[in-house]
């Protein structure tokens, strides 16, 4: 890529990959038009880096846990999960770690305590799962404990 390229658009915190397709569309050449160029179709920069970033970590850790909750983020939010506190309940043992590649929903009473990190959570969620005992975190704070993905039960 030309050098006046990577200046315009690195300073306006665009991702590599839409860097590309820019180029691309640039020069005259459609990234559409009979290539395997994969167009991402997200438009919240920070969901993009999040993907990017379990991605680089299953390559790194050797661990497809990271790289199974991305491609999960990267289907359309219609039909990510949307897991209630009940169901954790239900389905997980204390000190368990949960990861929900969707929503986390309050509905129902949390009675262990239990690590669950979610794309995005309610209010009442998040204060059930305190209440617990447990703690709610990010996708990257439950990868910085546990590269690995050892020990971590994906639900949804």
């Amino acid at each position: 890529m030309p050098p006046s390229f990577n200046k315009t658009y690195l300073a306006s915190g665009i991702s590599a990959q839409r860097k590309l397709i820019i180029y691309l569309e640039i020069g005259g050449i459609s990234p559409t038009e009979g290539s395997d160029l994969k167009i991402s179709r997200k438009t919240n920069p920070n969901l993009e880096e999040l993907i990017f970033e379990l991605k680089r970590l299953s390559r790194e850790n050797e661990a497809p846990i990271w790289r199974t909750v991305a491609k999960k983020l990267e289907k359309p939010a219609r039909v990510w999960a949307k897991v209630n506190i009940a169901s954790i309940d239900k389905h997980s043992q204390a000190k368990e770690n949960i990861l929900i590649p969707g929503k986390l929903l309050g509905v129902g009473n949390l009675s262990k305590p239990v690590n669950v990190a979610a794309y995005s959570a309610s209010d009442s969620a998040i204060k059930k799962v305190e209440q617990a005992g447990g703690k709610f975190m990010s996708f990257i704070e439950l990868a910085a404990q546990n590269p690995k993905g050892s020990g971590i039960k994906i639900m949804g």
